[in-house]
Order: structure tokens, then sequence, then C-alpha cells
């Protein structure tokens, strides 16, 4: 089964609170991974849900006080509903969760990087990048969970994917917080910083987070036949594929 992205949820709370909880993504199979990725003000320790464990490292900036951290769990069937953490701070918090299918999926590498942008003019982009990460063998899939995180307030945040890269799903809090998954099957190995950017509708103080998860599938790779930027093959909606005739 070559690797793919599935479905994805998200929640946010713009008061304080201690339980970053979203429904958990329809669709999950065996050997498929879910990712779930917060961004909170202010540190604190989060504790996951049951079965998670955390991927390091995370993308911090301590000038506006935003914490990127993400987790995985392999898929069981007995998920239940939600995927509820805890924080042993009251904090403001964005959630996502997504699915990676694959047979059975696992994560080669992983990095972190933040970027505080400083006190920037409404539309103007703010860098966010991963750190680079390195694929060991061609049709690995790329996940990049992105962050914005600004002063809070009512506003509009854009954002614009790493170079080739498809949006797996966005969530909004709609005062500053904006998480984004998007993600790609390259067809080389090799390292790469993923860059993307986002900016916000108001003037004001933001930063940009990035976290960028390597997997590959049983084999080490992504077991397809042909996989480049143009042409990413294994897509949950829109499934492009080859279908190769046997000479008569």
């Amino acid at each position: 089964m070559a690797l793919s992205v599935g479905n994805f949820t998200g929640n946010h709370s713009n008061s304080s609170d201690n339980a970053p909880t979203v429904n958990v993504p329809s669709g999950g199979a065996a050997g498929d991974e879910y990712i779930f990725a917060t961004l909170s003000y202010d540190g604190g320790t989060i504790t996951p849900a049951t079965g998670f464990t955390k991927i390091t490292p995370e993308a911090t900036e301590g000038s506006l006080f935003y914490y990127l951290r993400a987790w995985k769990r392999t898929y069981t069937g007995s998920e239940g509903a939600t995927f509820a953490f805890s924080t042993s701070n009251y904090v403001g918090w964005v959630a996502a969760c997504g699915i990676v299918k694959g047979a059975a999926a696992t994560l080669v590498d992983a990095n972190a990087a933040a970027d505080y942008a400083g006190y920037i003019s409404a539309g103007v982009q703010a860098d966010m990048t991963t750190g680079s990460v390195t694929r060991s063998a061609a049709g690995q899939l790329v996940l990049i969970i992105h962050g914005h995180g600004s002063v809070p307030g009512a506003q509009t945040i854009t954002f614009t994917n790493p170079a080739g890269c498809t949006t797996q799903g966005t969530y909004d809090s709609t005062v500053g917080r904006v998480l984004r998954f998007s993600w790609i099957i390259e067809g080389a190995s090799g390292s790469t910083n993923y860059a993307g950017s986002s900016s916000s509708s108001i003037d004001q103080a933001q930063g940009g987070y990035g976290i960028a998860l390597v997997f590959a599938d049983a084999g080490g790779g992504g077991r397809t036949t042909k996989n480049t930027r143009s042409n990413p093959l294994g897509v949950r909606a829109g499934l492009h594929h080859r279908v190769r005739r046997r000479a008569a």
C-alpha cells in the first residue's frame, strides 16, 4: 500500500483551558499513524491521550511564548470518539490531528524550528521553517506541520505552503493561532528544509513554527511506481495513478 494522508480534524480554546481535545479523524485502518499537534501559549507540561508518543524536537520561540509540539499513535481500532490531552497550565491553544496512511508507516526523521518575525504590517509574509529532515529512500512521505502564533485578536491568517506541498488540513482559531498540515511524497532521497510562510490581516507581533516528519512504509520507501513533486501518488481525495496494460 502506498503512503498517503487521510482525514484531518481540529479544535481550539480562545480562553484559558487545560484540555486540548479533538475528534478522532475517520478512516483509520491497520498500519496507519495518527499525528496530533498543539500550538499553545506558555510551555507547561502536556500529558497526551493514551497511546501517544511525543515526537521531538518541538518548535518554540520565547519572544511570543508559543510552543508547537507533536505526538504520534498507531491505529488500534479502539480509539473512541475523541483524543483528549491535558496541560499543566490553563492556556489558549489550537490542536489538530491527521492520519498518515500506509503499510505500517514508520517515522524516519523529524526536525523543528521557529522564527519570531517581530512586529510586522498586515499582509507581510513571515517565514516558517521546519529545519532540515532527511529522506533515506525515494517514495517517502513528508508531513509538514506549520503553526502561526501571534498576539491574540480577531484576524485572518494566510498560509503559503512549502514548494510542491499539498494541504491536508488547516485549523484556524480566528484569534491568531493556526495549525496547517501539508504533505509531499518525494521522488528521491535527500535532505530538505521545508519553508513556508504566513501573514496576518492586522499589524502585530507574530511568529512562524514548523515541524517536518518523514515517513516510510514497511519496505523503507513508498512502494509506488512514480513519485514526483508534480504528480504525487496516493492522495486520498483525487487519487492519481497509472494503469499499465499487458501486451496482448
